[in-house]
C-alpha cells in the first residue's frame, strides 16, 4: 500500500518539525506522492470554504 501524503503548512521552509517530519515520510518506501499544498495553491488560505 502506498501513501499518499498532503502537507498543510503556511511556512514549511521554517518549520523544523514539519519539515522534518515530510522528508522522512519521503525517504520512505511507502510513501508514493507527497505534496505541499500551500507551495500548489499559494492562495490556499484565501479560498472560500462553502459548507
Amino acid at each position: 500500500m502506498k501513501i499518499l501524503n498532503l502537507v498543510f503548512h503556511p511556512d514549511l521552509k521554517s518549520s523544523r518539525v514539519n519539515r522534518s517530519w515530510k522528508q522522512v515520510l519521503e525517504e520512505s518506501s511507502k510513501v508514493a506522492t507527497s505534496l505541499d499544498m500551500y507551495e500548489l495553491y499559494p492562495d490556499f488560505p484565501e479560498l472560500p470554504l462553502n459548507y
